[in-house]
């Protein structure tokens, strides 16, 4: 553990302080040259923040497991408190060993439903092609034997979809495709060339857009939850237990 007196060494002689450099002929520098101060961090935005090595970011989840950039400070110091808020906050996980109970499982963000129990009914569908015009086989939430049925699918020009994806075909759309015309359009991510063509925290794999691939944080712009890339933190859920 690092004592106050080892912290004070450090602070008076780290690269980021003058104070570290033999001493020279004097040099005339601009005000955009100058020297950084150790733990000047208060003025700093989430991205500068976690690049100075003097620095953490601070955030706070507010009746939701999106984090919230509440201040960036020097790391030697106490973090602030969150405010407390009447509402209900759900446990944030980014895998299930974060959660409270052994039996909870971490549920990506997105996901809409809360499993009390397992849904027992029987689906309609194994595939697109069981369905009628302009729906889509999707798994029923919850079901106890991973069953699907038909529901209504995306509508082609509008807005329809998350922001990171496209309404178009079951499979990928090659580049340069319209893919707008299909029987059972479903929202799908956007084709790409680079990964400058996709969003924050995806990368372009086979012509589209799929979320960035991590084993911590530091892998990403936001959480690595169940090993991908996300904005938010997951949610602990109770089991699905028949």
């Amino acid at each position: 553990m690092m004592t106050s007196r080892s912290m004070l060494v450090l602070g008076s002689c780290l690269l980021l302080s003058a104070a570290c450099l033999e001493p020279g002929p004097p040099v005339e520098t601009s005000p955009s040259q100058a020297f950084v101060r150790l733990g000047d961090c208060s003025h700093l935005d989430p991205y500068s923040c976690e690049i100075r090595p003097d620095c953490v970011v601070d955030t706070c989840f507010l009746c939701s497991c999106t984090p919230f950039f509440r201040a960036c400070r020097p790391f030697w110091s106490t973090p602030p408190r969150c405010p407390v808020l009447p509402c209900a906050q759900p446990d944030c996980c980014r895998d299930a060993s974060e959660c409270p109970h052994p039996e909870d499982v971490c549920a990506p963000p997105r996901t809409q439903e809360r499993c009390e129990g397992c849904d027992g009914g029987r689906g309609d569908c194994e595939e697109d092609a069981d369905c009628r015009f302009f729906e889509v086989c999707e798994p029923i939430p919850c079901s106890c034997t991973g069953a699907r049925r038909c529901v209504r699918g995306c509508i082609p020009h509008r807005e329809s979809c998350p922001s990171e994806e496209a309404c178009g075909l079951l499979d990928h759309c090659p580049p340069g495709l319209d893919c707008s015309c299909s029987d059972h359009p479903r929202c799908l991510p956007p084709p790409c060339r680079l990964d400058g063509d996709c969003g924050l925290n995806h990368v372009c794999q086979a012509g589209a857009c799929e979320r960035r691939p991590c084993d911590s944080d530091s892998d990403c712009e936001g959480p690595c939850v169940l090993g991908e890339c996300q904005e938010r933190f997951g949610e602990c859920l109770p089991g699905v237990s028949p």
